[in-house]
């Protein structure tokens, strides 16, 4: 029984390290998201000043290289969209997902060492019942041992005096 205990302290230290790694991981994710927004916003403030940049540079007279310049900006506001949309689907599908499946872990590994903490408990208790049981037998083997050697005192003494009378 003792080993059992043992084994299912270990386990439980097992759990808590796992515990403690997925809240990491959670840090990790809030960071992660704080990151993301923090790129939706520069992402946003690049497409607003490109956006005024390719206004102005429409604007005017016509030319091969204002064309050609036109082309580029427009390349990269379509490159900077891209990105800005990368940035929000993993802001609102991909993080929460992740976040969703690490809280579902962290709670599917609270219960197991809850449970894991009631077995053990129960063992502990069976252990010291049968840690009491064994006392009392002890005690009572001790009482009846008393008794016995009680009465073959008392035997020899009623016969000593018998001898002397």
């Amino acid at each position: 029984m003792v080993e059992k205990i043992d084994k299912i302290k270990d386990r439980l230290k097992h759990q808590q390290l796992q515990l403690e790694a997925l809240q990491e991981r959670q840090l990790k994710l809030a960071e992660k998201e704080t990151h993301v927004k923090e790129m939706i916003a520069s992402e946003g403030a690049y497409l607003a000043q490109a956006e005024s940049s390719r206004q102005q540079a429409a604007g005017g007279v016509g030319s091969e290289s204002k064309a050609l310049v036109l082309l580029m900006i427009d390349n990269q506001l379509e490159q900077a969209r891209l990105r800005l949309r990368d940035y929000q689907n993993s802001l609102l599908f991909e993080l929460p997902q992740e976040r969703r499946s690490l809280d579902q872990s962290i709670l599917e590994l609270q219960l197991g060492k809850e449970r894991l903490a009631k077995e053990l408990d129960d063992l502990q208790n069976q252990l010291v019942a049968l840690e009491n049981k064994r006392l009392e037998e002890i005690e009572e083997i001790k009482k009846r041992c008393c008794d016995k050697v009680f009465f073959l005192i008392h035997r020899e003494f009623r016969e000593g005096v018998k001898k002397i009378v």
